[in-house]
């Protein structure tokens, strides 16, 4: 269970690159509504991640400020 806690970040990220494809298509097809639901979805989702990241120590070298 702890592992899933740390990659819980990593998922989110995953998510919103797999999301990337669909709202094109829904953009190219018209549907802009169902779009920006998608977009308001994915930020929503880079917050999560970024607060989740933080609650599980989870950042990775390349996820870390300087």
């Amino acid at each position: 269970m702890r592992s899933l806690k740390k990659q819980t970040p990593n998922l989110l990220t995953l998510s919103r690159l797999l999301m990337a494809p669909v709202i094109f298509w829904l953009v190219i097809r018209g549907n802009n509504y169902q779009a920006i639901l998608f977009i308001l979805l994915g930020a929503t989702s880079d917050i999560l991640d970024e607060v989740l990241a933080r609650k599980f120590d989870a950042c990775s070298s390349f996820g870390k400020a300087e």
